[in-house]
């Protein structure tokens, strides 16, 4: 394991100053960081449930994935955090795009993970250029589901004030078709 920097603390606490729904009305200050807590809170809860029959070494093993899972999709956010959520799936959609947005988002982490020793940053490279077969298994399940619940959950806080927003007439059908199977 290689050495923890300055420079990745500043990083990583950086979603902590990073403000969301930032171009709507909200009752309270919503922070990045405080999206990813929510989301991995919710996802120790499906991994639980979805490993309760599991042997324990699977479910050890599942849940390494989801917290590094996490961890990998944090720092992801927090180099794309100024791409709005509809640019960034239109992106995500077109596979050229969203390979050449994933080559730029390694690139800035690299100075910044590397350091954490190869392995690490191996884990990390595998799996954001892992191939689209690949991201359907109980781990990226469970922090897919957890992500659109902290988000649906963050929108429906602000929701009741955005009612003239015609964006927001969008945003909360896409988080159900994106919940249901």
């Amino acid at each position: 394991m290689g050495s923890i920097r300055k420079s990745l603390l500043q990083f990583i606490f950086s979603g902590a100053d990073m403000r969301r729904w930032n171009d709507k009305l909200r009752p309270v200050e919503l922070f990045e960081l405080d999206k990813q807590a929510h989301k991995m809170i919710v996802a120790f809860l499906l991994w639980q449930q979805n490993t309760l029959d599991m042997p324990e070494e699977e479910q050890r093993r599942i849940g390494l994935e989801v917290i590094e899972g996490g961890i990998f999709d944090y720092f992801y956010r927090l180099i794309i955090t100024d791409i709005k959520p509809p640019v960034f799936y239109r992106i995500k959609a077109n596979r050229e795009h969203y390979e050449q947005l994933t080559n730029w988002v390694l690139n800035e982490l690299e100075p910044r993970i590397r350091p954490l020793g190869e392995e690490f940053w191996q884990r990390l490279v595998d799996y954001h250029l892992r191939p689209a077969d690949r991201t359907g298994t109980l781990s990226d399940r469970i922090l897919n589901a957890a992500h659109l619940y902290a988000s649906r959950w963050e929108f429906s806080l602000i929701e009741p004030m955005n009612f003239f927003d015609e964006e927001m007439k969008e945003i909360g059908p896409s988080f159900n078709k994106s919940l249901l199977p």
